[in-house]
């Protein structure tokens, strides 16, 4: 368990400084204390530039589990986590792209998306492997933090990514099993938005939930993954934030209108 721990450590480093050597983006969510802690010569090469990112409205849309559709204000779409047959209705879809971030049916039928459109992986070899991500899509920047998530024989490799669209930074966190350690979160960055998993068995439970809430302190954190329990649901609810019960499995954000506080919002899937 410490060399897993020691090698994801090492991957999440090198993600890190990878990403930041990456060039401009266009929220500028990279949280850059560990980058600057790294001497001169280093700077130069790892120091991302900053630049002007757009402001506009990003849609938000939960098909149920962990599948949603982020939809920018110049009208690109990213597909996350696409469930095949698990009793919820397909929705008919055209991304632009889609991001897997475990591969489990439940999480990369992307064969069921309309349009065919290019898949970012956050794992190879079948799932055993972690995938660095890192890439541009039309006006979007996605990467992904390499995370560890549950399972029947304790823990598995995962995958959360981070969107950068119109100047906000929205988290999907993937089948997170535990608190993040302070490299991913540095990896993270700063996030405005997180889909947070709250499920259990898979994932971790909203105890575990609400801790990570602490940690990223977003402002805006949306629930997934819990199966439609309404004992689930009502466990992570009960927090030191506003909670909200939206009628609508969509939600529409903006930079210039983000809470001042956190807000927990519970989308109703369609």
């Amino acid at each position: 368990m410490k060399r897993g721990r020691f090698a994801l450590l090492i991957l999440v480093s090198c993600f890190l400084l990878l990403a930041a050597s990456a060039g401009p983006a266009a929220a500028g969510c990279k949280d850059l204390n560990l980058v600057q802690k790294l001497p001169r010569t280093f700077l130069k090469l790892f120091a991302p530039k900053k630049a002007a990112a757009a402001q506009g409205d990003v849609t938000i849309q939960w098909f149920g589990h962990s599948y949603f559709q982020i939809t920018t204000s110049q009208g690109t779409r990213i597909a996350t986590d696409p469930f095949g047959f698990i009793g919820y209705p397909i929705p008919e879809i055209y991304p632009h792209v889609i991001t897997i971030g475990r591969e489990h049916p439940n999480h990369n039928s992307a064969h069921l998306v309309g349009g065919r459109p290019p898949v970012l992986r956050g794992l190879a070899a079948g799932g055993t492997e972690w995938n660095r991500v890192d890439t541009h899509v039309r006006d979007t920047h996605i990467f992904n933090i390499p995370i560890y998530q549950r399972g029947f024989e304790g823990q598995y490799k995962g995958s959360a990514f981070v969107f950068e669209v119109d100047d906000l930074c929205i988290a999907h966190l993937g089948d997170l099993g535990s608190e993040m350690n302070e490299d991913q979160l540095a990896a993270l960055g700063k996030v405005d938005v997180v889909l947070i998993p709250i499920g259990g068995r898979y994932t971790m439970d909203p105890i575990t939930a609400k801790e990570v809430m602490a940690q990223i302190k977003a402002k805006i954190a949306i629930p997934m993954h819990y199966y439609d329990s309404e004992s689930l649901l009502a466990e992570f609810l009960k927090g030191n934030w506003r909670s909200v019960r939206s009628d609508s499995d969509t939600l529409v954000v903006n930079k210039k209108t983000l809470p001042p506080r956190t807000e927990v919002i519970a989308l109703r899937r369609r």
